[in-house]
This record gives C-alpha cells, sequence and structure tokens, in this order.
C-alpha cells in the first residue's frame, strides 16, 4: 500500500476511489456509495473499511471480497 491515496467522491456517482500519488492507477473500490462517514485502511492485511450510514463495510485494497461487518439493528455479520 505505498504510495497510494483513498478517497471518496461524493458527485453524480457516488463511490470510494484509490489512486497512486501521481494519479496514475486511478480504481474504483466502491461503487455507488451513500453517506460515507468514515473511511480507513486495516494495513495489516490490506483491507479497507468503511462506514456507509449505520453499516461497516470491507474489502481487499483493490476492491475485491466486499462484504458488510457490522449493521445497526444486525450486530455484527
Amino acid at each position: 500500500i505505498r504510495r497510494v491515496i483513498f478517497w471518496t467522491d461524493i458527485g453524480n456517482e457516488p463511490q470510494i476511489l484509490r489512486a497512486r500519488l501521481d494519479g496514475s492507477h486511478r480504481i474504483s473500490i466502491k461503487r455507488t456509495v451513500h453517506n460515507v462517514t468514515a473511511i480507513s485502511l486495516d494495513l495489516e492485511n490490506d483491507m479497507v473499511v468503511w462506514a456507509e450510514g449505520n453499516q461497516v463495510f470491507m474489502c481487499n485494497i483493490d476492491g475485491e471480497n466486499q462484504y458488510e461487518v457490522l449493521s445497526e439493528g444486525k450486530g455484527y455479520v
């Protein structure tokens, strides 16, 4: 995960993105997000974690294997 940046775009197509610091190799980690309130990296496990409303999600840093970790009313999934 060296020399990359992750960010949210809340424009017409809200999503979580990743790119190298020079702007190259831009990829969408998660498309169609709603109300992202936090984003964090688990560097030890190469994972991206984000909160979307009352839910918490995780995926690999390349956007693969996305799953819900926590949801209000459900507890840990």
